[in-house]
């Protein structure tokens, strides 16, 4: 029992002392970046305790006013973070040839899986060369259109705050994007614009907040304790709308590409309101094509 006991302490000496060196290696990056002091153990978790997320953009703008353009923030456990915005070091992680995300990616996987935005190594490049022809500015310029209606929406939704003084842009930018990608990148308008509370919209916002959440909790390194989280149960429920959306999408888009092979062209319906006409080249085409030519997603 004696050896047992003295094993144990040792290897949990051992632990605090690679804990301990970790930490050491921590605070140099931070006096090189500058940035908040942090509790031995607890790292700046106090700090964004039970904040919300508007608070948490307030205290992270804060810390730039504070520190700097780059800012390095130590969590819980040793978790550094860096938030960096000088144009200096942001193009340093522009041009750097790894793509290895950072672990708070995972986060999203259960909603994207592993794809472009996930994904590193071979598996990235691959998926990269497969949408690069969806990026083409022929194809892009077919949207102009489609940017341009939305952004007259975005402007009428404005133009009531004219001589009201500060208001919070963050929403309607957001549904303005929202629209704007669903309809590019899917073909499918869901006029979040004008509609804020549909189905689609809220589940997206949703899933955003409940990522932040997980960003700036305390077991945030602890991926496998996710079940503790009190809002792991909706989020489930959440992805599941969202899956259900777009694999609606998907497989009426998929009929249709696989009508034009049987028939050498498509039947579209030039009045309908939720699709665009096949002359656009949507990135969900894209996908779809090379996976119907069997080509490797």
């Amino acid at each position: 029992m004696f050896w047992l006991v003295t094993l144990l302490v040792g290897y949990l000496g051992y632990l605090l002392l690679r804990y301990h060196q970790h930490r050491e290696k921590l605070l140099a990056i931070r006096a090189k970046f500058g940035g908040p002091d942090s509790d031995y153990f607890m790292g700046t978790f106090k700090m964004f305790k039970n904040k919300s997320i508007p608070d948490i953009f307030d205290i992270v703008i804060g810390l730039h006013k504070r520190y700097g353009q780059d800012v390095a923030i130590i969590g819980a456990f040793n978790d550094l973070v860096l938030d960096l915005s000088s144009s200096k070091n942001v193009e340093k992680i522009l041009l750097a040839k790894t793509t290895k995300k950072s672990f708070v990616y995972d986060y999203l996987e259960p909603w994207l899986g592993t794809g472009l935005l996930i994904s590193f190594g071979e598996k990235w490049f691959q998926r990269r060369k497969i949408i690069t022809p969806a990026f083409h500015f022929k194809i892009l310029d077919q949207f102009m259109d489609v940017f341009n209606e939305e952004a007259d929406v975005l402007v009428t939704k404005l133009e009531k705050h004219v001589g009201k003084g500060e208001f919070d842009i963050y929403d309607y930018v957001t549904l303005y994007a929202l629209d704007s990608i669903c309809a590019t990148s899917m073909g499918v308008r869901i006029h979040a614009q004008d509609d804020p509370n549909n189905e689609y919209a809220q589940a997206v916002k949703q899933m955003s907040v409940f990522f932040l959440r997980r960003v700036f909790s305390l077991l945030r390194q602890f991926p496998s304790l996710f079940f503790l989280y009190p809002f792991a149960r909706e989020q489930g429920r959440v992805i599941k709308k969202l899956h259900n959306f777009t694999n609606n999408v998907i497989e009426s888009r998929r009929s249709q590409l696989e009508q034009e092979q049987r028939l050498g062209k498509v039947e579209f319906d030039v009045n309908e309101d939720d699709l665009y006409s096949k002359r656009r080249n949507t990135f969900l085409d894209q996908l779809l094509k090379v996976s119907i030519d069997g080509k490797p997603l």
